[in-house]
């Protein structure tokens, strides 16, 4: 865990979900949701199946371009409520 944590962090990321299972020294799994940069993406995915045996090997992805919108209107909203 240390080691995917470290990984993400160099490339400006950090671990939104993780869920590691079984003892130290006994075999382990675990399971990660990750956020880094788009550009950084294949290489930290590359890096990241260098640290153990991948069961699945898998990705997906949200589109938050509206979130993004959404935020900004909200902030937008509340400038314009404190200048009144």
């Amino acid at each position: 865990v240390p080691h995917v944590e470290r990984l993400v962090a160099e490339q400006k990321g950090y671990v939104a979900k993780s869920e590691v299972r079984g003892d130290t020294g006994s075999r382990r799994s675990a399971v990660f949701s990750l956020r880094v940069p788009v550009d950084v993406f294949p290489a930290v995915r590359e890096r990241l199946v260098g640290l153990g045996t991948p069961e699945r090997n898998a990705v997906e992805s949200d589109d938050v371009t509206e979130e993004f919108v959404d935020v900004q209107a909200r902030i937008r909203n509340l400038k314009e409520q404190e200048d009144k």
